[in-house]
């Protein structure tokens, strides 16, 4: 295991030759979507402002102890979609969190196109396993 006991890894497809400002975009995406998945609508209120929506996050502790210390990441790359899918399916094995990335196709691609994925925030042994043949991007 490295430094970090606690990390996420983002994992970006290099068959796409993404312009790097897209891939930037695509990695926050990934990134901000996996702390995401722990929000859960709770309900809401009509205002003369608009609506007010009311949120609740239930957290795990390996998330817990990311969000409190140093947000480490670590952005990795792979060559296709297969393999995107195929960590996606190892995540869910593991039960930790993950977002995996579709892109609408309204700017640089013609249609959707799944471009990353991350993975953790998590135990870094964990994702280490998962991610253990991947190079740096």
């Amino acid at each position: 295991m490295g430094v970090y006991k606690y990390k996420q890894s983002i994992i970006v497809r290099s068959d796409l030759n993404m312009p790097k400002g897209k891939m930037a975009a695509q990695v926050a995406h990934a990134s901000m979507g996996a702390i995401l998945t722990f929000i859960e609508e709770v309900g809401g209120e009509g205002t003369d402002n608009g609506p007010i929506y009311y949120y609740k996050m239930t957290v795990p502790e390996p998330v817990r102890e990311w969000l409190s210390g140093d947000f480490a990441k670590i952005v990795l790359k792979c060559q296709t979609v297969d393999d995107l899918l195929a960590l996606e399916k190892q995540a869910k094995i593991q039960g930790i969190p993950y977002k995996l990335i579709i892109d609408n196709g309204t700017t640089v691609f013609n249609k959707p196109t799944v471009t990353c994925i991350a993975i953790g925030p998590w135990r870094a042994e964990i994702i280490d396993e998962i991610t253990k043949d991947l190079k740096l991007l």
